[in-house]
């Protein structure tokens, strides 16, 4: 029995510049007196389910979801006691078919719960209530390559662009671009601009109820943290643990690629109501074992640092419920299973 998810984790798997703007202020403390450790209450094994590999989870409070890379679905419910309930999800082009999943989220209006999974390689971004029989709505982007893609609260949409001269697109209910803005992280000395942009990809996340949302790239020790005022995207806030460290291989048209002293940083971020959770490792890429850490930072949403976890099992993907009762994560056991594990908060 899973105790303390009441609700729907949404768990996808992979089928497949320039410094901050001026405006964002600058962070990098922590409160010495904020570390506490959580110890896992209760854990599923995903490959009875079928699911071998997974990438992101999500969670909210009437149910239960997961993805896997090699099922016959590729989006998996399943109920509070780990059993599969439904599953959707093919691979293709066709209506609501899928390329490659490279995000999901959820939030609720009056009526509903929903399910948002953006696909990169297709340009799209699938909107389908939990647990009802209305067909999936699907939004699509043109003339633009993204790698992450998230729905604020106000129906907006923001993507993360790919070796583009600019960072963050703005978005309307369509996906009509309103704005953009090119606050990229720090460039390293000697690095094209070009390369650089195509360096600064990783995962967006969406506060529930307001317009705020927060990115994190590889290669990059920082979380930039953004609003939308009046149509524009406007940053607030940076933490950094470290700058962006990597090479190019001018051989490959100069692609990033990780260097001796290139580190994880934050891996996976995820709103409350209330903080902004990130998963932290220290740990440098070319490292063995590297994919997985047991620290979790959480910063209120003007910045400030609120608490610092040490998990008593090591995950490589997270997501907290709305009210902050409960923080779920991935990792994979001594098997190689995927196991997904609930630390009570």
């Amino acid at each position: 029995m899973i105790k303390f998810l009441y609700g729907y984790v949404c768990l996808v798997v992979l089928c497949g510049l320039w410094s901050c703007a001026k405006e964002a202020s600058s962070v990098n403390t922590f409160n010495p007196e904020s570390e506490a450790q959580l110890i896992v209450s209760d854990s599923v094994d995903l490959s009875h389910c079928g699911i071998l590999e997974s990438e992101f989870v999500a969670v909210c409070d009437s149910g239960l979801v997961v993805n896997a890379l090699d099922g016959q679905s590729l989006v998996y419910v399943l109920n509070s006691d780990g059993q599969v309930s439904e599953s959707f999800g093919t691979e293709g082009r066709g209506p609501a078919e899928f390329l490659e999943i490279s995000g999901l989220e959820i939030w609720h209006d009056r009526q509903n719960v929903w399910l948002g999974i953006s696909d990169a390689r297709r340009g799209q971004y699938v909107k389908r209530v939990l647990g009802g029989s209305a067909r999936p709505q699907v939004v699509y982007t043109e003339d633009m390559d993204w790698d992450a893609m998230v729905r604020l609260a106000n129906g907006m949409f923001v993507c993360a662009a790919i070796a583009d001269s600019s960072r963050f697109y703005l978005l309307d209910s369509m996906a009509r671009v309103l704005g953009k803005t090119d606050n990229f992280p720090p460039k390293p000395d000697g690095i094209p601009l070009i390369s650089h942009s195509m360096a600064c990809t990783g995962v967006l996340a969406a506060a529930p109820d307001c317009s705020m949302f927060a990115s994190s790239v590889v290669y990059d020790g920082g979380i930039d943290v953004c609003e939308v005022r009046k149509g524009e995207i406007v940053p607030l806030w940076r933490f950094s643990q470290f700058d962006m460290d990597y090479d190019i291989l001018p051989e490959y048209h100069n692609v990033p690629a990780p260097n001796q002293n290139s580190r994880q940083g934050y891996m996976a971020l995820s709103f409350s109501d209330n903080y902004l959770y990130a998963l932290y490792s220290g740990h440098k890429m070319l490292d063995e074992d590297s994919e997985m850490c047991d620290e979790v930072h959480v910063f209120d949403y003007e910045g400030r640092h609120c608490k610092r976890y040490r998990l008593d099992r090591k995950i490589y993907a997270l997501t907290v419920d709305r009210s902050d009762n409960r923080l779920v994560g991935l990792t994979r056991d001594a098997d190689g299973n995927v196991r997904l594990l609930v630390f009570a908060l």
